[in-house]
């Protein structure tokens, strides 16, 4: 849920509709994130805040000592059955309810420590005995616990577990320092082989100095800051059903993946994979948030984000920012939308992104030096935002952040409003529960950084203090850059359809996340780079080889295999602000019928076969004899006919049928084939789902048949040497392995790893386990 709950966007637009016009235009005509802040603050009063408190009720984050019981009752139940996974996150769900230093917190340690035994995880359970002894589990019951760490230290050939449990804190560096941060154009984590460049038509840009060969690391970066996503957030928690979610299986922190998570002592919501990131989290921003965490539910994400990364930040940084956003010196880079008016190009683009997405940054005034000259010192010539004086681009930094541009006008004003009243709204519930007390970030109001009295301070905002005016007119900042800048942690989980062999993955989102200089790449929609997530950092590797002088591009969403050009020029400039003239929208736009034809969908003449002709009104066939017709809606509603028949077979292997879901299936590819090339994306989903049915009956070579169909579609799609394929073709690896064909998955692993390392690096679960199953062939053979 990225934006607020449908009930506090009802609140925000009945406080909008009460606006007189005359307020509205001088709302809409606001440009400054405090001035901004300081309107809504004057509408915000204690009637809103109660009104959220009252929807947050909802989103109840507080512990529950009858909820630990009935999830330790259910996690019994599932060990008896011998289903230990499901048993731990039930016991987990359990710990994360019960109130710390009971019994029943003990019991519910003590009961996942046995469910972790029987899954091997030897070090977790050590870690849990520890726990539950140490919360006062019952002494009659403490000879079974004894004996079951005993076990454990066996396993381990005798080590303890200080010796054992590694350091899952949240301060990992990264894999590689692929670059020297130095000099200008020097981006930090960054490969020597890219630079940070300027142009007033493309903003600030990352092209290579080198040739950079394909599956080359082009930057790994650590998010600034960033916020676990709930998976089902479209309803309160209380009505949620299961313990499956996103927010039960990983780190609230690092975002690691964890069966066994240890949970904030104060509410039940946040959990994090061990000690150490329960700490790190609590001193850089939970102690202020743990008490409104039902109301930073209620918000949204995108909200929640931007509280964060200015709390994180914080007061003494958010405050040198701003400065110097304000102060910058002539022919020194700012803000487009602070020091655009004075830019010598049109308002309207210093306010916008270029054609290809990245923000503008138009220097004062124009130059005849070469490129080069906008990476230098101020002495030398402009200084890009976001480096330090020798010309590097410090990602990590906040001031980083804060050049992110906003787009404020871009945003429509019922929008900017709604942001700005739910940051009030939270600014004065955080004010009124105490957790900011009487400083924000160490600096209290009488400790100013910046040289300011009290008094001009609290000019630039109404109600409260000045600190929590420039918390609120920080947090609104950086809400509206979230709306263009933010980044989706994903990661590829198996669905687990039917215990099926065969893995039925599906991207999912971990997080939203910032990643400054992540930020810096264009948009294309057909990009050159690939993008992988391992915890909370970002690798960008080389999708494709890409020549020296050429520019580093990203996909913001909508790519050429999955959306036609007019769709995708349609949602780039409505969440993006930009035209988008990429080569594949152009190569798309400057061909007869493509974009909208039906060749890129595969649609064919049920009457001769041949590939029918597109237009924006339909298809027909291109022999005159046919006078075939297919309207956008008819092919519409045909493809909806085909996807109820996967989803039915889907739901019939889940419970236990997948004969009848074979038997489904089969009647859908007889209907797609009237009217579908088999190159069309719904035969690839349809023979992938017929696989992961043939594979739960344990018909090997027939499920293999049927992914090699899949496969072909999928290639046909998204090109030989794309992520998707590598994908397929893992999973077609299994089958082979999983039917004994030895010879045949050793040839398909090779091709497998190839695009999975080029796109995932070698360190992904997909590529460890092709690895695995390779070494077990060859052992065998």
């Amino acid at each position: 849920m990225d934006l607020p709950c449908p009930e506090w966007q009802k609140h925000a637009a009945q406080k909008w509709d009460a606006l007189s016009s005359a307020k509205k235009q001088s709302f809409s005509a606001l440009t400054d994130e405090a001035e901004i802040h300081a309107f809504c603050v004057s509408l915000v009063n204690a009637e809103d805040v109660e009104f959220l408190t009252g929807i947050a009720q909802g989103y109840s984050v507080q512990k529950d000592p009858q909820s630990a019981r009935l999830s330790r009752e259910q996690g019994n139940g599932h060990f008896k059955n011998r289903d230990y996974a499901a048993s731990a996150l039930f016991y987990s769900q359990g710990v994360c309810q019960a109130d710390p230093g009971t019994e029943e917190l003990a019991l519910c340690f003590a009961n996942r420590s046995a469910a972790l035994v029987h899954l091997a995880l030897y070090k977790e359970c050590l870690a849990d005995i520890r726990r539950a002894l140490s919360n006062g589990y019952p002494k009659p019951l403490e000879p079974k616990l004894l004996a079951r760490q005993a076990d454990c230290l066996s396993q381990l050939g005798g080590a303890g577990e200080e010796s054992c449990l590694p350091d899952r804190g949240g301060t990992e560096q990264l894999a590689s320092q692929t670059g020297s941060i130095q000099g200008p154009g020097a981006v930090a984590g960054a490969s020597a082989a890219v630079a940070l460049r300027y142009e007033p038509s493309k903003g600030r840009h990352l092209v290579a100095v080198e040739d950079i060969a394909a599956g080359e690391v082009i930057l790994e970066e650590r998010a600034y800051s960033c916020v676990l996503i709930p998976e089902e957030t479209v309803a309160p928690r209380v009505e949620r059903r299961g313990v499956a979610g996103t927010e039960y299986r990983h780190c609230h922190h690092c975002l690691r993946p964890t069966l066994c998570p240890l949970p904030c002592q104060s509410c039940s919501f946040c959990r994090y994979c061990g000690e150490g990131c329960r700490d790190r989290a609590w001193e850089g921003y939970h102690h202020w948030e743990c008490s409104v965490g039902g109301e930073l539910l209620a918000a949204g994400v995108l909200a929640h984000l931007a509280l964060r990364v200015a709390l994180q930040a914080g007061l003494g940084e958010v405050q040198r920012a701003r400065g110097q956003s304000q102060s910058a010196p002539s022919g020194q880079l700012g803000d487009s939308e602070e020091c655009g008016q004075g830019a010598q190009i049109k308002c309207e683009t210093a306010a916008s992104k270029d054609k290809s997405g990245q923000d503008i940054l138009p220097p004062e005034e124009s130059s005849d030096k070469p490129e080069e000259s906008s990476h230098e010192p101020p002495s030398g010539g402009p200084l890009i935002p976001g480096c330090d004086p020798a010309g590097c681009y410090l990602g990590s930094s906040y001031l980083c952040v804060h050049h992110l541009l906003p787009h404020t006008h871009g945003h429509a004003p019922r929008l900017r409003f709604l942001c700005a009243v739910t940051l009030a709204t939270l600014c004065l519930k955080l004010q009124g529960s105490g957790a900011l007390a009487s400083k924000w970030g160490g600096v209290s109001q009488t400790d100013r950084s910046d040289g300011q009295s009290q008094g001009e301070a609290e000019d630039r905002g109404s109600g409260g203090s000045s600190e929590l005016s420039m918390l609120g007119a920080a947090a609104l900042r950086h809400v509206l850059q979230l709306r263009c800048n933010a980044q989706a942690v994903t990661a590829v989980r198996d669905a687990g359809v039917g215990g099926s062999a065969v893995q039925s993955s599906a991207e999912v989102r971990l997080a939203t996340a910032i990643f400054p200089s992540l930020s810096l790449l264009n948009h294309s929609c057909s990009p050159n780079t690939s993008i992988s997530f391992r915890s909370r950092r970002v690798t960008v590797r080389a999708a494709q080889p890409i020549r020296a002088g050429q520019e580093l591009l990203h996909c913001y969403g909508p790519h050429r295999s999955r959306m036609a050009v007019r769709e995708r020029q349609r949602l780039l400039q409505e969440q993006y602000f930009f035209l988008c003239q990429c080569a594949a929208c152009c190569q798309e736009l400057g061909s007869e019928g493509k974009g909208h034809g039906a060749e890129d969908l595969g649609v064919r003449c049920v009457q001769c076969g041949s590939p029918a002709k597109g237009s924006e009104e339909g298809y027909t066939c291109p022999q005159t004899s046919c006078h075939f017709t297919l309207s956008l809606t008819d092919l519409s509603s045909r493809l909806q006919a085909l996807s109820g028949h996967v989803e039915e077979a889907v739901r019939l292997i889940v419970t236990g049928r997948p004969e009848k879901a074979v038997k489904r299936l089969q009647s859908a590819i007889t209907q797609a084939d009237r009217f579908l090339s088999s190159t069309h994306p719904m035969q690839g989903e349809i023979a992938d789902t017929m696989a992961r049915a043939y594979a739960t009956m344990g018909c090997w070579g027939q499920a293999a048949a049927q992914l090699r169909r899949s496969v072909a579609t999928v290639r046909s799609q998204y090109g030989e040497d794309s992520v998707e394929v590598g994908q397929q073709l893992f999973k077609l690896a299994q089958l082979h392995f999983n039917g004994g064909e030895m010879q045949k998955a050793l040839t398909v692993i090779p091709k497998a790893r190839r695009l999975l390392v080029q796109h995932c690096g070698h360190r992904s679960e997909q590529v460890e386990e092709l690895k695995a199953m390779e070494d077990c062939l060859r052992g065998v053979l």
